[in-house]
């Protein structure tokens, strides 16, 4: 009887063990990225998947959340079309039964999973998707992507730093994005006491420009804003010797990199948000690479994920509403839902092929 007691305490003792290392393993958490890996997407998706899997191997292997929770990452292929975006989030959704969706970078691939993400409550958030040009909205979609707004500042010192600068005129696509770029430079134009001419909107993506520069050399400008593919714009203006400042956006990174125009953009100004330093060493590091098209929003996606698994109670949408932290970018607020990252963005020339902040 006591050897039978004793074994029996024995037994019970193994049993509370193998109880409690189970009850301390890390919880399990899946997520799922739609992004486009191939068709036009291409570029800014790899930067995004690259991002999100150094977030995921870096979440998996940090002391903080190693021993708490572990992050299992799908990935789908949008194509870069709005048709097999949504396909993909189907798939992460009704199959691999992930908890979130990482959305892709462009709106018009983004806009149609929103409506999605209500009716199967499953959190959406979008690495680059700018506030004025998403107009679709859901409880459960978020996006890390810039507020215009953020910008306006930046392109307000412009103008100071070019007192000669009174006239000036915009070429834009007509498109939510680049219209809500130009109602952002007409508002610093019109802080600055800048008057602009005309804002030219084109509907060909890929159009030369040569009669929009036309144009703008008979109006007589002191400085032009063109949004997209600057480098054929300046390209335009210096064969018309159209000999003025330009200011671009962000896709004046991608045209330097990318496409071949580090030398005719050689001066050009642009607006971006700056990419912070160890992340950018962490990602070259992994990939060989610099990171490129807010790959660091992409990044901080997954770790805003991990910090709500980690702090807070609640479904995965109520704890990311009660989240507000100091990203690697600047503030990130929830609360201030759907576009939660309040980083404001900074002023660039390109200078010798790279990107020199301008203060």
């Amino acid at each position: 009887m006591i050897q039978f007691l004793k074994f029996l305490t024995v037994a019970q003792m193994l049993i509370m063990a193998l109880l409690s290392e189970a009850s301390a393993a890390p919880t399990q958490h899946k997520i799922g990225a739609a992004l486009g890996i191939t068709g036009m997407a291409n570029i800014w998706g790899k930067a995004a998947r690259q991002a999100i899997e150094l977030a995921v191997e870096e979440v998996n292997a940090n002391s903080k959340y190693k021993d708490s929770i572990q992050i299992e990452l799908k990935l789908e292929d949008t194509q870069s079309t709005a048709a097999a975006a949504i396909t993909a989030y189907n798939k992460l959704v009704s199959q691999d039964k992930v908890e979130a969706v990482i959305g892709d970078v462009w709106a018009f691939l983004t806009t149609p999973l929103v409506p999605l993400s209500a009716r199967d409550k499953v959190v959406l958030i979008s690495p680059t998707v700018m506030d004025k040009s998403m107009h679709e909205r859901s409880d459960y979609f978020f996006s890390f992507g810039h507020s215009f707004a953020g910008l306006k500042a930046s392109a307000e010192r412009f103008f100071r730093l070019h007192p000669k600068v009174k006239k000036i005129a915009m070429v834009s696509f007509d498109d939510y994005w680049n219209n809500a770029m130009s109602e952002m430079f007409q508002e610093a134009a019109a802080a600055t006491g800048v008057e602009v001419l005309r804002d030219i909107k084109l509907t060909d993506w890929f159009a030369d420009f040569r009669s929009e520069t036309s144009v703008l050399k008979s109006l007589g400008v002191d400085a032009v804003v063109g949004a997209w593919h600057p480098e054929t714009l300046r390209q335009r203006m210096q064969e018309q010797k159209l000999d003025v400042p330009l200011i671009s956006s962000s896709d004046a990174v991608e045209a330097v990199l990318f496409r071949g125009g580090a030398m005719v953009l050689e001066g050009v100004y642009f607006l971006d948000w700056p990419v912070p330093a160890e992340f950018t060493a962490s990602y070259r590091q992994r990939f060989g690479e610099a990171p490129t098209h807010e790959a660091h929003n992409a990044y901080q996606i997954v770790v805003a994920l991990a910090e709500a698994w980690l702090t807070s109670e609640g479904d995965l949408r109520s704890r990311l509403l009660a989240s507000k932290y100091r990203g690697i970018t600047g503030a990130i607020d929830f609360s201030k839902a759907p576009f939660v990252n309040q980083a404001s963005g900074e002023l660039f020339k390109v200078s010798a092929g790279k990107f020199v902040g301008v203060q």
